[in-house]
């Protein structure tokens, strides 16, 4: 594992829905094949990298509100990443600069 899989794998989600990530376990373990030394690793960098991205980072067992319901980041999910409401607005700004 490397950095530029990190990336990889954080894309894939980006590409998924750039405004809610989830990271399950069996998404990092099974599907990612991410080996159990390189776990805590791939969490880390994944979390900083969202947090420096303008996303609220949740781990097991934290409450979070999405579309005005409160959730909890069940026991199977390693991590959610939610885009910051201020970060959403400064993403539209900058596709409608891009539009015209």
């Amino acid at each position: 594992m490397n950095l530029e899989f990190i990336k990889k794998c954080v894309e894939e989600k980006l590409k998924e829905n750039e405004e809610f990530i989830k990271y399950t376990y069996y998404w990092v373990r099974v599907k990612k094949d991410v080996s159990k030394s390189d776990f805590i690793t791939f969490m880390e960098y994944t979390k900083t990298y969202f947090e420096n991205t303008g996303y609220n980072v949740y781990l097991r067992g934290d409450k979070y509100t999405y579309n005005n319901e409160l959730h909890t980041v069940k026991d199977n999910e390693l991590l959610v990443a939610i885009k910051e409401k201020r970060f959403k607005n400064e993403l539209k700004k900058q596709t409608k600069r891009k539009r015209n």
